[in-house]
């Protein structure tokens, strides 16, 4: 396999760019994890924040203690799994990869995106990504860095 390593330099000062314009998103496709790790298409469970409970004056009340002693920390070493088990529940059949995912050329997570976009704000934060193209579609994916075990 053909591994490239592509250093970015990244200077805060020479981005004083327009903020681009993007169109608005759209989804394309939701899914939960249950307890288990195993994905459920569609909007089962989807909770909301009506404006109605913002009434009083905007004032919310959670208490965030609630139920920490029973929080179960997932390890997050699923990498792609879960999104890729959604892609596959997603296609139907003879549909090819770019068909599915309605012509996207990246693939990622959102967690990858965010700490990817943010580059430019937090210039000590390091990360590693793997590319793999596939069938014209390039999924991205995190490696784990000195810098992210040192922060866990």
């Amino acid at each position: 396999m053909d591994q490239s390593v592509i250093k970015v330099p990244v200077d805060v000062l020479s981005n004083n760019q327009p903020f681009p314009r993007f169109p608005h998103p759209e989804v394309i496709g939701e899914f939960k994890m249950t307890r288990d790790r195993r994905v459920v298409p569609g909007r089962e469970g989807a909770k909301y924040l009506y404006d109605d409970a913002l009434a009083d004056g905007g004032a919310v009340y959670f208490d965030l203690n609630k139920g920490f002693e029973t929080f179960e920390d997932l390890i997050d070493d699923d990498k792609m799994d879960l999104l890729l088990d959604w892609i596959v529940s997603q296609a139907p059949p003879g549909a090819s990869l770019k068909e599915v995912l309605r012509n996207a050329d990246f693939v990622c997570r959102r967690g990858s995106l965010v700490r990817i976009a943010s580059t430019v704000f937090c210039r000590d934060d390091t990360w590693e990504v793997v590319a793999a193209r596939v069938k014209g579609v390039i999924f991205l994916c995190e490696r784990e860095t000195e810098f992210w075990r040192q922060k866990t």
